[in-house]
């Protein structure tokens, strides 16, 4: 096998050993996706997600002193139930923190039969968009930054299909 590429991770999934082999290994992708969803402790214990800001932060530091290039992405959720202005604020300091490359975003949307589905605290109208746009900005702008520290180096890169949106 030339190479491996993990597709996602759950933060209690990424063990020393598996870290490691990701730092020592070269056919395994300089790459994790490793899901936040939050900043903010409270909304994490809320999502049921059984780790914590700190431990989280601790991960990725873990992750890049064995992976010097690491690309890291993640997801990332606004507007659960409850969130407050201070806590989205404590995402947007957790994607400054981590520096992520990339992120997938989700406003909250509520899943029928879900936990979550039944707690009170929706956002009002517009403001998870609100919230969304300026997340987005800042997952942006690291990326851009994260893109503009290649310039002029030379990689080694996976090619997993050819574009669906752009011949050649």
């Amino acid at each position: 096998i030339e190479r491996v590429r993990f597709m996602t991770s759950h933060p209690k999934d990424m063990s020393d050993a598996l870290i490691d082999v990701i730092g020592e290994r070269n056919q395994v992708c300089e790459h994790v996706h490793l899901p936040a969803q939050s900043g903010s402790d409270r909304v994490l214990a809320a999502m049921n997600r059984r780790y914590d800001r700190a431990a989280y932060v601790d991960l990725v530091a873990r992750l890049r002193r064995a992976v010097p290039d690491l690309v890291l992405t993640t997801d990332l959720i606004v507007g659960f139930p409850g969130e407050t202005e201070e806590e989205f604020q404590e995402t947007l300091s957790l994607v400054e923190e981590c520096a992520f490359d990339s992120a997938f975003t989700f406003i909250y949307s509520p899943r029928r039969g879900t936990a979550a589905a039944a707690l009170p605290g929706r956002l009002p109208a517009g403001m998870g968009e609100e919230r969304m746009a300026r997340l987005v900005d800042v997952v942006q702008r690291l990326g851009r930054e994260c893109n503009q520290a290649m310039v002029g180096r030379t990689v080694e890169v996976l090619v997993e299909r050819v574009s669906r949106h752009a011949a050649g």
